[in-house]
């Protein structure tokens, strides 16, 4: 993977603004004419969408906002990125770790109510995680937060392409690797603009009009600069789209008929994102498509190598069985995938992938 991002021309015209405004943070113009920009890209009302600075720091706010005591059970997906975890701890509340759904790779409605029931504590938050991109069902979601009355926030990271807004609250990153990247950034996108106005107070101190506290905070404001990438990114997002997704539909192409591999649902199809990823038929077929991948030159790489309640950091968090989330641990692997692939590189790619796991 190699990100690209707006060059020194597309940003200049912005960065003048800046230097005109001599306003460098704290939701300055750019940063609202930026959220503005997403609100109309999102289809939703004014004060849906909120730039903060990294993906973590919107998922810390949002739990925040609920003033949940500390020490509270959030239930998190055992298969995930560490930051969904770090996001919980910051927000002084303890992951508990489930497994996920074989066919959506993701924590489901239903897995997650079957998993309340099991909890050792009161799980007083859910964080669904959107893997690599995949759009979650939200309404699912709605529903879910409706009959259990238990609050939801979801970690859809990597979904900007995916995402459909909701009433309940989503926190996507523009870390430079996405699809939409501005070097290291983030949106929280609610369709409930009270919630949305909570977690500004949550990114900026606490602060809601005044100079006094009203909520349990950190800085996680997005600064001017990095509204200015992310309005050039946007200038530019309808032409990077269609490359990349030009590029995912010949890399499909490139990889059908191979039947040892499964592909994410809808890939290149519906959504897209800046990874491709794979799950083999087992630990065994992985490790040897590695391998013959490494032989021809190809880079791979385990986005997601480890099941979280394994690891340090997390081995005293409450969890229960995870063999699905295993099972993708072992088999998933990332293929090489970016905008400006050549057709020979995505060619060769197919031919490497077919050889290893056919024979």
């Amino acid at each position: 993977m190699r990100p690209r991002l707006p060059d020194a021309d597309a940003l200049l015209p912005y960065l003048r603004q800046i230097d005109q405004a001599r306003i460098y943070s704290n939701n300055g113009p750019l940063s609202q004419r930026f959220a503005r920009r997403m609100e109309a890209h999102f289809d939703v009302a004014e004060g849906c969408v909120l730039p903060v600075g990294s993906g973590t720091a919107g998922l810390t706010a949002a739990l925040l906002c609920f003033g949940f005591a500390r020490g509270g059970l959030c239930m998190v997906p055992d298969w995930t990125f560490p930051a969904s975890l770090n996001a919980v701890f910051a927000a002084g509340l303890t992951p508990y770790l489930v497994d996920v759904d074989a066919a959506s790779w993701a924590l489901t409605p239903d897995i997650a109510e079957r998993a309340l029931a099991l909890a050792p504590a009161p799980v007083v938050a859910v964080m669904p995680v959107s893997p690599f991109g995949a759009p979650l069902p939200m309404d699912q979601w709605e529903s879910f937060r409706r009959e259990t009355g238990v609050a939801v926030v979801a970690d859809t990271a990597a979904a900007f392409d995916g995402t459909v807004a909701s009433t309940v609250p989503q926190v996507i990153s523009l870390h430079a690797t996405k699809a939409f990247g501005i070097g290291e950034g983030g949106l929280v996108i609610c369709r409930d603009t009270a919630f949305v106005g909570n977690v500004l107070a949550a990114i900026n101190f606490g602060f809601k009009g005044t100079r006094v506290p009203v909520v349990h905070a950190l800085n996680g404001k997005l600064s001017e600069y990095h509204a200015a990438v992310g309005l050039a990114a946007l200038d530019e997002w309808p032409d990077r789209r269609r490359r990349l997704w030009a590029t995912g539909k010949a890399m499909r192409a490139a990889l059908r008929g191979i039947s040892e591999l499964e592909m994410m649902d809808g890939w290149a199809e519906r959504w897209i994102s800046n990874t491709l990823v794979i799950a083999s038929r087992g630990e065994m077929a992985a490790a040897c498509l590695e391998r013959a991948l490494a032989e021809d030159g190809i880079e791979t790489r385990r986005w997601w190598p480890v099941v979280m309640h394994q690891e340090a950091p997390f081995r005293d968090c409450p969890h229960l069985d995870a063999p699905v989330a295993q099972t993708l641990r072992d088999a998933v692997i990332g293929l090489p995938f970016m905008e400006g692939m050549t057709d020979d590189e995505v060619a060769r790619v197919g031919r490497t992938v077919g050889r290893a796991l056919t024979g």
